[in-house]
């Protein structure tokens, strides 16, 4: 019974980060393809899986190609400016614009990797955010962000900059690390 018990487990092991990734990529694939593919579909006579995900990647890098020409940068940059003026809008337009930014490597959110006393001989990893805040009363602070183990969730703290201990790690291997609970070891 133990080495069933084994197998499974061995099993489940070998199967589930496949599953899972495959799982995400193919719902990924079909929002994506979904998009325009919905639309083609109705105007199309034969409809190919996937024609959608390559419209959608080629109006993308339409918009990259002529968002990088000097006319239509200023256009984009009009765009952004008005963008970033409407009331309610521009919170979430900011805090999307930031995180596609730093996702696509054109702005580095987290810049260095910081280690945080939390008393008591116990100490978590963090990534610094802004080298200040600029919010009242806080100038002495830095934002650092604490991610949460096995999810994409975490916390910000606002720590004085004397108490932290800068780390030489990389922080795509730092966020491995935090977001694996230290499983990874790296």
């Amino acid at each position: 019974m133990r080495k069933l018990v084994n197998y499974f487990l061995k099993g489940l092991v070998i199967l589930v980060p496949p599953l899972v990734v495959g799982y995400v990529a193919v719902r990924f694939f079909l929002s994506i393809d979904g998009l325009l593919g919905r639309y083609l579909r109705n105007y199309l006579s034969i409809y190919v899986p996937g024609l959608g995900l390559i419209a959608s990647l080629a109006i993308v890098i339409v918009v990259g190609y002529f968002g990088s020409r000097w006319f239509t940068a200023k256009l984009f940059a009009k765009l952004d400016e008005w963008m970033s003026k409407i009331p309610l809008l521009k919170s979430l337009y900011s805090i999307v614009k930031d995180a596609t930014s730093s996702l696509t490597g054109e702005k580095s959110s987290f810049r260095k990797v910081v280690l945080v006393d939390l008393g008591q001989g116990r100490k978590t990893i963090g990534l610094l955010g802004a080298d200040a805040v600029s919010f009242q009363g806080c100038d002495d602070l830095v934002p650092v962000y604490i991610p949460q183990s096995f999810q994409v969730a975490g916390f910000t703290i606002l720590i004085p900059r004397g108490e932290l201990q800068f780390l030489d790690v990389a922080p795509e291997d730092a966020m491995k690390f935090m977001i694996s609970a230290g499983i990874t070891g790296q």
